[in-house]
């Protein structure tokens, strides 16, 4: 497969502590445009496993930023390691970004009203900080 032997090479890589190789990897041969969400979704879950964290976050935010519609997962993930990295506010501005760009979404569904007003309300206190 195209796709998938790539990614597991590269992660096998990822294992053997080659983080580079496997992003160089992932970079070459996932290069389609429509595999580009995939790619950097992927590419900043090695560089987070790596702990190059300059990576992750400019692939966290490619896989978030670029695309109309953003998926939960790639959200979610990058929301997380922003909040690992002690970036509270950024976190809760990306869940936020999510929200708004996806009114009908399960995130909202399973956060529930109350619990969104207390994000957004966290998100406001925590940047004006």
């Amino acid at each position: 497969n195209l796709i998938l032997a790539p990614l597991l090479v590269a992660w096998t890589m990822v294992a053997q502590n080659d983080g580079r190789g496997a992003i160089e990897l992932i970079r070459t041969n996932l290069d389609l445009a429509q595999l580009g969400a995939l790619r950097d979704l992927n590419i900043a879950f090695m560089a987070d496993v790596a702990r190059n964290d300059q990576l992750a976050d400019q692939a966290y935010r490619q896989a978030t930023g670029g695309a109309q519609r953003v998926s939960l997962k790639a959200a979610t993930a990058h929301a997380s390691y922003l909040s690992r990295a002690g970036r509270r506010a950024d976190a809760l501005q990306v869940l936020s970004d999510y929200i708004a760009a996806n009114p009908e979404s399960e995130l909202l569904r399973r956060l529930g009203r109350s619990r969104l007003s207390r994000l957004r309300s966290a998100a406001v206190t925590t940047a004006t900080l």
